[in-house]
């Protein structure tokens, strides 16, 4: 019987075809210990791998009370039906989710031993924080160690140049969701990171620990090495928190990959288009969405830079294209004299700092 004074944690666990790794996450969830109550559930997106088989095992060992329980009781949740990615997935284990404190854990990473236990600890000693996070380590597909992700101070200028936290290394109290919302489901790489910049916006208490809570698993099919083009998705989430100036982190995304025959800017316009569509019809408050076409057109003059004087191709007419699809004359002259008051910033920069390195920060 559930105790009054004994927190309620939450975690969910989204996958798919993750049937290699999913059993260490199951495990190392449940393997928790300490003075609370877990809820595991684990939202599949309609597997083919042996992922549901493993889920099938953890629910009858559970039920069967054949897992020695480390903590004071566990309720473990799964369902398997297609959706449509990860953010979906997350967006209905947090609305499944029962616990005062909230995380999510993907189904190829892995917590360390107490865990949850030091989060719930410091949320009892600061009350008035709503978010606390800490260290990860990366680790190979063997679950080898490569190098401790240390994490950076949650703040508007840390922000605004890359995602200073490991997301498999926070834990946020469930109110935030019913405040601030669940994740934009239009997102499907950058969906944490403008997560982490509502928060910020939002003004909520965070809390920086100095510990290593959890394993970040670095392997061929993550999406750090997957197909899809996060740049767009990570533009949009900076120009609409933060500010119009270039951040270092994106820099770096656009010259991993600038060798690519183009940018997935598209991905940046439709977000765009998805935003003000939700805007002009009432559902969300109306972003600024003149500073986001900015955005976009900055990021297009960024890659075309790149194009001229790193890889000496390209053509920086290319820009009419994109400032003609602004819908009014004068919105197109303004813009046209920041591209050129850029472009003069850019050309100094870029002539100064040709070829540039940077560690590889988020995932």
């Amino acid at each position: 019987m559930k105790t009054e004074n004994i927190p309620t944690v939450s975690i969910i666990t989204p996958s798919y075809n993750q049937g290699e790794f999913i059993e260490q996450t199951i495990l190392s969830v449940i393997s928790q210990e300490g003075r609370f109550y877990l809820e595991y559930i684990v939202i599949d997106g309609g597997s083919v791998d042996n992922s549901v088989e493993i889920l099938k095992k953890y629910e009858q060992i559970l039920k069967e009370e054949r897992f020695p329980l480390k903590c004071d009781g566990i309720e473990y949740k799964w369902i398997s039906k297609s959706d449509e990615g990860q953010s979906e997935a997350l967006n209905k284990g947090f609305k499944m989710a029962k616990g005062e404190l909230i995380a999510w854990l993907n189904s190829d990473d892995t917590y360390l031993s107490g865990t949850i236990s030091n989060f719930i600890k410091e949320f009892l000693n600061h009350p008035n924080v709503s978010l606390i996070y800490g260290d990860c380590n990366i680790v190979d597909r063997e679950h080898n160690f490569i190098k401790k992700w240390k994490t950076g101070p949650f703040s508007k200028k840390t922000l605004s140049r890359y995602c200073p936290l490991a997301q498999p290394a926070v834990f946020f109290r469930s109110r935030i969701l019913r405040e601030i919302g669940l994740l934009n489901s239009s997102l499907n790489f950058a969906m944490d990171y403008e997560f982490w910049a509502r928060i910020h916006k939002n003004g909520y208490r965070v809390r920086k620990i100095n510990a290593t809570l959890a394993n970040y698993r670095l392997h061929s099919e993550c999406k750090t090495f997957s197909a899809y083009n996060s740049i767009g998705e990570l533009l949009c989430v900076v120009f609409q928190y933060f500010t119009n100036s270039f951040p270092k982190t994106l820099r770096m995304y656009i010259l991993q990959l600038s060798n690519e025959t183009k940018c997935d800017l598209e991905t940046a316009r439709d977000y765009l288009l998805y935003e003000i569509q939700k805007a002009e019809n009432k559902e969300l408050k109306p972003i600024p969405t003149e500073r986001i076409f900015y955005g976009y057109l900055l990021a297009k003059l960024e890659f075309i830079m790149i194009g001229l004087i790193k890889n000496r191709e390209g053509n920086v007419f290319d820009l009419v294209n994109v400032v003609n699809e602004l819908p009014s004359f004068a919105k197109r002259i303004r813009i046209i004299i920041l591209v050129f008051k850029v472009l003069m910033e850019r050309f100094y920069y870029f002539a100064a700092n040709k070829i540039y390195e940077m560690p590889i920060i988020q995932k």
